[in-house]
């Protein structure tokens, strides 16, 4: 899919599959009991919202995907390293503009004025990609004693076989909070989450 963005020049807005407050398919999760942060009004409810706009899953994952919250997190991920890179986001931004100009709009095709306002339009829809891979960086990566996205979903990870996929992936993520270097795997296992960490 990142692909198939980055050929055509499209931009990606990369989310997990959530269950959106007030949705129908939010209050279904809730009375099904598939929300993974738990029922409306807990404070474990309350402290997921931070998490789970754009980063994480609330809701029960697909067999496809294994079930796996960790696999969802990785694509949304991956997909932002290509899409949301600066060359990437400037190539489409200006690729964009430049159509703009060339095929304006109603509007543009009236006044200058139109036509120049759609064009940076276009180019800065594009530009504005490039933030969510900033802020998936932020969150995927352990550090200053919270840890990250990969590494607490490693770690709630409870199929094996998704362990063993992730093994190698998951330590370039995962840093020790207090001596600043990677963690090993039984580390991993068996170090308890931080009282800070949402």
């Amino acid at each position: 899919m990142a692909d198939f963005c980055v050929n055509n020049k499209i931009g990606l807005q990369p989310t997990s599959l959530n269950d959106l407050p007030g949705s129908k398919n939010f209050m279904e999760s809730q009375e099904n009991s598939a929300f993974r942060y738990g029922k409306q009004g807990t404070m474990e409810y309350f402290t997921s919202l931070c998490l789970t706009d754009l980063t994480e899953s609330n809701r029960a994952i697909a067999d496809s995907l294994k079930n796996s919250p960790l696999i969802v997190f990785y694509m949304a991920y991956e997909a932002m390293q290509k899409v949301g890179s600066d060359y990437t986001a400037l190539t489409n931004g200006f690729y964009t503009a430049g159509k703009s100009l060339m095929y304006p709009t109603q509007n543009g095709c009236s006044s200058l004025a139109g036509r120049i306002f759609d064009s940076l339009s276009g180019l800065g829809f594009q530009l504005g990609i490039s933030p969510y891979k900033n802020w998936f960086e932020s969150v995927a990566y352990s550090k200053d004693n919270i840890r990250g996205s990969f590494e607490r979903l490693y770690n709630i990870e409870k199929n094996p076989e998704v362990k063993a996929m992730f093994k190698k992936y998951i330590k370039r993520f995962a840093f020790s909070a207090l001596e600043n270097k990677p963690l090993t795997i039984k580390e991993l296992s068996t170090k308890p989450l931080n009282a800070n960490t949402c």
